[in-house]
This record gives C-alpha cells, sequence and structure tokens, in this order.
C-alpha cells in the first residue's frame, strides 16, 4: 500500500509558495511574480513518486480584506485548511522575529493572523524557512532555524530554496513520514487539477504582471472566452479586464506595442504547454471596480464556496 495525503502550502505574498510547487513537479504550472496577490485561487501540484502521492494546495497570499476578491482570496485560504493531512508554512528566512511572550512574532497583525489560524489546526505542521540561499553560510542557517524555534507548535523546521530546490528532498521525505497509508487520488501522470483554461489565462495574467506596473497588476483578470483546436492549431479568444480606461490604455500601449508583446509572449508559453501552434486573440476591456462586485467576481471564476 502507498502512501497519500492532502497537504496545505500557504504564507504571505511573495514567500516563494508557487515557486516552491513549480519546482516539486519539475514545470512552471503556477505563475510568480514579485507582485501581491499573484497567485488568487486554490491550486493543486501532484507529486508522485514509488513511495505514493502528495496532493499539494497552493493558497493566495495572506493579505487585509478590503474587496470582494480579497474577501475571496481569503476564504480559499481558509477553505484549503480543511479535511487536510498537514500544513506547510513558508517563511522568508529573513523576515524579523519578535522573540517575546505575548505571541507577536511578526509586526504584521496579518502575518500573526495566519499564524494563529494554523496553530489551531490539529494536523502535522511544518515550518520552511525559504531563501537560504540567500544566506553566507550554514551557520547563519543555523542561526535562522534556532530564531524561528520561538514560534512553537510545528514538528519540523526545514531550510529551503524555493528556486534552486535546496531542501526540497528533504521536505518530501519528511511528509511521506507523516502521511498514512491511503489510495492515490490522481493518476500518475497528473501534475494539477486546473483547467486548462484557467492556466492559460494566468499565463496570460503573468505577462501583465511582468510588463505592467506596481499599480495596475492588482486591477486586472483574464478570461479565456473560447479554445478551438482547428487544422492542428488551437484558437484562443480571451479577454483583459481591467478596472479603468487609462488601465485601458496603458495595456494596449502607444500603436498597440504593449498587447502585442504580452500576445508574443503568452502565445510562447500557451504554445509549450499545448505542444502545438496558437492563435492567440486578445481583447481589453473596461469594468470599473470588477474587483470588488459580486458578479463579476463570479463571473471570472472567483466563486465562493
Amino acid at each position: 500500500m502507498s502512501k497519500s495525503g492532502f497537504v496545505c502550502v500557504c504564507g504571505l505574498p511573495n514567500v516563494g509558495k508557487s515557486t516552491l510547487l513549480n519546482n516539486i513537479i519539475g514545470e512552471d504550472i503556477f505563475i510568480t511574480s514579485n507582485k501581491p496577490e499573484t497567485t488568487r485561487n486554490r491550486q493543486k501540484a501532484i507529486y508522485n513518486d514509488d513511495r505514493g502521492q502528495i496532493i499539494f494546495i497552493d493558497t493566495p497570499g495572506m493579505l487585509n480584506v478590503k474587496t470582494k476578491l480579497e474577501e475571496y482570496m481569503l476564504t480559499e485560504i481558509k477553505n484549503a485548511f480543511v479535511d487536510i493531512d498537514a500544513v506547510i508554512l513558508i517563511e522568508d528566512v529573513n523576515f524579523k522575529i519578535n522573540n517575546n511572550n505575548d505571541e507577536k512574532y511578526f509586526e504584521s497583525k496579518t502575518h500573526n493572523n495566519l499564524l494563529s489560524l494554523i496553530k489551531k489546526l490539529k494536523c502535522p505542521k511544518i515550518l520552511l524557512l525559504n531563501k537560504v540561499d540567500k544566506l553566507n553560510n550554514r551557520d547563519e542557517i543555523l542561526t535562522k532555524i534556532n530564531d524561528f524555534k520561538s514560534i512553537d507548535n510545528f514538528d519540523e523546521i526545514i531550510p529551503i530554496s524555493a528556486l534552486n530546490g535546496e531542501g526540497i528532498s528533504d521536505l518530501i521525505d519528511t511528509l511521506f513520514g507523516i502521511l498514512k497509508d491511503g489510495p492515490k487520488y490522481y493518476l500518475d501522470d497528473d501534475i494539477t487539477d486546473l483547467p486548462i483554461k484557467k492556466i492559460i489565462s494566468d499565463f496570460i495574467r503573468k505577462q501583465l504582471l511582468i510588463k505592467l506596473n506596481k499599480e495596475i497588476p492588482h486591477y486586472v483578470t483574464v478570461n479565456v472566452e473560447d479554445i478551438k483546436d482547428l487544422d492542428n492549431i488551437c484558437h484562443i479568444d480571451a479577454e483583459i479586464i481591467c478596472d479603468k480606461d487609462n488601465h485601458k490604455g496603458i495595456i494596449i500601449g502607444s500603436g498597440g506595442n504593449m498587447i502585442k508583446e504580452i500576445g508574443i509572449n503568452s502565445r510562447k508559453e500557451i504554445e509549450k504547454l499545448l505542444d502545438k501552434k496558437v492563435n492567440l486573440k486578445l481583447f481589453v476591456k473596461v469594468k470599473n471596480n470588477w474587483y470588488d462586485n459580486e458578479n463579476y467576481i463570479k463571473n471570472y471564476g472567483y466563486i465562493k464556496e
């Protein structure tokens, strides 16, 4: 009998959750960037080896709730804690720890709130200290591990680099030591449960995150309207939804240069994913305050359960 189980991965924005899971499954399926709210949905990464199957549940970064979209994202985090076999909290190794007795370990209230949610869980808990490749030597790593030991209630603390893979084999070994015997819930070739439309929309949104300034990505989403496979070419129509007319102008760019570049770079990634030629058509639409409108949130795939 092989082992299997569901493992929730959580943390603040930009701590490396999606980077870690891309490294584990060996494919760049989950989009990454240095901007908050890159991940907006729960999404599963499926790892298989001869010991069994681990289903990782990636979650949005913990944040303060100000809009309907952020309310949805917080719900996604809380729902990911239901019926799991283990939880992983990823922390940037350079986060500052407050070594005091009132359990306010971090300066950010949001950070402490996430830690409080995790502490209430009854399953095994693993703390990952990410970005140890930024430290100078092993002594620094050991010092950081010792600092984070002040946060009690974790069964293991594992130093990793989600970017270069350091420590990931230790994490996998630890998880298989925790998980119980059980069936495989997915096929051996499966690496995610995301529908193809969601993966494609995220590939396009990734290019928007790369190309646009810090403000606009918060107010942009992508809706894949249609996918048709004709004559060995996949035809895809997708809407880029933004909040303001001036945002639309920035996305399109002077003479259409920006939207063209976004389309070219998105198409290359989609062709690699589908292993065939792609004809990608992008349309930019303005929907004022879409991120704070319940109907828009549902229409664009952000549906609360």
